[in-house]
């Protein structure tokens, strides 16, 4: 009897022990909001997704293994969980703006990969979308003529091993009225 009355508080401790020890960590979540980079204001509609990172990918190509993804709410607001442990990118897409990696330097580019642990909450992430642009004119020439078939090229700014430079971007001929 006194070896049964000592003992049960160990195995109490060791019960309880073993439990807590059998928990698995929460899995990682994202949490955030997308908003226009000229405007500021929240962009409902938008998807969100987790990639997997791979040191191969590069920053321009397209997504090579897709993860886990959201649409935004009105108020711009976008909830990423039960995320797997892992390196990933974080991108957002929206019709009328250009595609955006979190932390990317510029558009259309991925930015560095997020390192998620298990328990990791990350809250406050934005994620900024330029809008895109309609190029709109007419190709005179120095008396106010049309001029048919002219060459129009489009060029963005791009940024190579640290250096401004002008990318081409798109290009198109002027209409018969200019």
């Amino acid at each position: 009897m006194y070896v049964m009355r000592n003992l049960w508080p160990l195995a109490l401790c060791l019960v309880l022990g073993w439990s807590a020890a059998s928990q698995e960590p929460p899995k990682p979540s994202i949490q955030g909001r997308v908003v226009s980079s000229a405007t500021g204001a929240p962009l409902k509609n938008t998807r969100v997704w987790l990639e997997v990172f791979s040191p191969t990918r590069g920053v321009t190509h397209a997504p090579t293994v897709a993860g886990s993804a959201a649409i935004t709410g009105a108020d711009g607001s976008f909830l990423l969980e039960n995320i797997e442990p892992g390196s990933y990118l974080l991108s957002a897409r929206r019709t009328g703006y250009l595609q955006q990696g979190y932390r990317a330097a510029e558009p259309d580019t991925v930015g560095p990969p997020l390192k998620l642990n298990a328990g990791d909450r990350l809250t406050d992430v934005t994620l900024q979308l330029t809008p895109q642009a309609l190029l709109y004119g007419k190709v005179v020439d120095e008396d106010g003529e049309a001029v048919p078939d002219a060459e129009v090229s489009v060029y963005r700014v791009s940024y190579a091993s640290g250096h401004k430079q002008l990318a081409f971007e798109t290009g198109t001929v002027s209409q018969a009225d200019g």
